[in-house]
């Protein structure tokens, strides 16, 4: 507080090298003392100018760690800036850079493409937090660039052995987002991932099963032991790590024996506990997968029936999918489905449409006023695919 008070009194009189300094300071040890950045974000904005590409950095970084969106004037000041600076940066200074706009949800295309041009210059002298940095920090904000994933890409190849299993279970995550489906890079994510995986938490094993779905890069050895290692970790799971294990176990085609019996006793254990979003994906997961799932799914149908009017679109049509795939017919699962689903068609895709239409009718349930209005939604679609038609014709 003392430190503060005399900050927030003689700041005008700061370098911006102290400036810089002493925000990262605050920011490092995480003090909640809101007045004292918004002192020093004004100083720093009037100043900005003079910032060296350490400070501009160390800045923008502070404020993305301490989440400080509402500081707009200083943001904005660092967003005109960094475009200027980038061709100063180096390794480091890109990835905190694209970290902190990552970190604050700005997607600032000229600060993101300066600095990613920057990047593709500098690849050959990031280190692994750099890289997987990067990565995650365009894969966070759902910004497509080929040419810096490539670049990034062969860094990991080169170095994929140094890395920390954080390291590589977020770039492998990262690629995943981005459905960047370089074989070569993947296969070499998961041969260092082998190595190390007794050392990969929960979220890291997640992160590694993810990256294989998504991007259908399916590497036998390393899910494998991804699978072991989770069995003996599972009580450390979160019930989202859970669902989304199942959920790329499933997508594979590998969600069965043991896995599928460590998904369902889980299931069982935390069915009161999660969220209808968790429980969605995780009844999908079930029902896809190949082994004998109705005793589990009939469980699961007062869950959801509890929890229907906080289902999403994708949610709702995914379950009616999952129960109709298992050939589990629930009467009350399905009447709650059908209103919910009714209430809420106006937001459904056209995707979700055609899985509800098709879950209904293969499990022979009528719900005349859901079916004319997933008619009606169906004509007024805008994107219509021959497997839509198919399915709804059907």
């Amino acid at each position: 507080k003392a430190a503060s008070a005399e900050v927030m009194q003689t700041i005008y009189d700061w370098n911006p090298q102290g400036v810089a300094n002493v925000v990262w300071a605050f920011a490092k040890l995480e003090v909640q003392d809101r007045p004292f950045f918004t002192c020093v974000a004004q100083d720093a904005a009037a100043k900005i100018k003079d910032f060296k590409p350490q400070n501009l950095v160390n800045v923008a970084w502070a404020y993305a760690k301490m989440n400080m969106r509402h500081e707009t004037g200083l943001l904005q000041a660092i967003s005109a800036s960094v475009p200027h600076r980038a061709s100063d940066f180096n390794p480091q200074h890109c990835s905190n850079a694209v970290w902190a706009f990552a970190a604050l949800a700005l997607s600032d295309g000229p600060v993101l493409d300066a600095v990613a041009r920057q990047a593709v210059q500098t690849a050959s002298s990031f280190q692994a937090q750099d890289l997987s940095n990067v990565a995650w920090s365009f894969a966070k904000l759902a910004r497509q660039d080929a040419e810096l994933m490539s670049a990034v890409g062969q860094e990991v190849l080169r170095k994929a052995g140094s890395f920390q299993p954080q390291n590589l279970s977020i770039t492998a995550y990262s690629f995943g987002q981005l459905v960047f489906a370089d074989r070569r890079v993947m296969d070499a994510i998961m041969e260092a991932s082998l190595l190390r995986i007794r050392e990969f938490d929960s979220q890291g094993l997640s992160n590694l099963c993810q990256a294989m779905a998504k991007t259908s890069l399916f590497h036998q050895s390393c899910l494998a032991a991804v699978t072991t290692a989770a069995q003996t970790k599972i009580a450390s799971f979160t019930n989202q790590e859970l669902a989304m294990v199942a959920w790329s176990m499933a997508k594979l085609g590998q969600l069965t024996g043991d896995s599928l019996d460590m998904v369902i006793n889980e299931t069982r254990a935390r069915a009161d506990r999660l969220t209808p979003q968790d429980l969605s994906v995780l009844i999908w997961a079930i029902a896809r997968s190949s082994g004998r799932t109705q005793m589990i799914l009939e469980m699961l149908a007062p869950k959801v029936v509890a929890r229907c009017k906080n289902l999403i679109p994708q949610d709702l049509a995914n379950i009616t999918w999952g129960y109709a795939t298992a050939c589990v017919r629930n009467e009350g699962l399905m009447k709650s489905l059908g209103q919910e689903s009714l209430l809420q068609l106006k937001r459904f895709t056209v995707q979700d449409l055609a899985n509800t239409t098709l879950g209904f009718a293969k499990l022979e349930v009528l719900d005349a006023s859901l079916l004319r209005g997933l008619a009606a939604e169906m004509r007024c679609a805008a994107k219509l695919e021959p497997q839509h038609i198919a399915i709804t014709t059907w």
